[in-house]
């Protein structure tokens, strides 16, 4: 049997992002760790495996979304 190899900062990219639409839905105050987890497809022990509580989850995912729009941002300034 093979170990599976999880890739930690990918993992935890995901857990992140997974939040997003509970975030738009709920909002930040209104969310649990098993929301997330379930969100996530993950046991709520595994969430704490990468994060804290639920603040840092969120400011992983604002962390994400400006390295995105910062990217887009990079890549359309070489049309202007």
């Amino acid at each position: 049997m093979l170990a599976i190899i999880v890739d930690k900062e990918q993992k935890k990219k995901d857990i992140a992002l997974g939040t997003k639409a509970l975030i738009l839905k709920d909002g930040i105050n209104n969310i649990t760790i098993a929301q997330i987890a379930k969100a996530a497809n993950i046991g709520k022990g595994t969430v704490y495996e990468y994060f804290k509580n639920k603040d840092e989850v969120v400011f992983e995912l604002v962390e994400i979304l400006m390295q995105e729009h910062n990217e887009r941002k990079r890549n359309n300034s070489h049309y202007m």
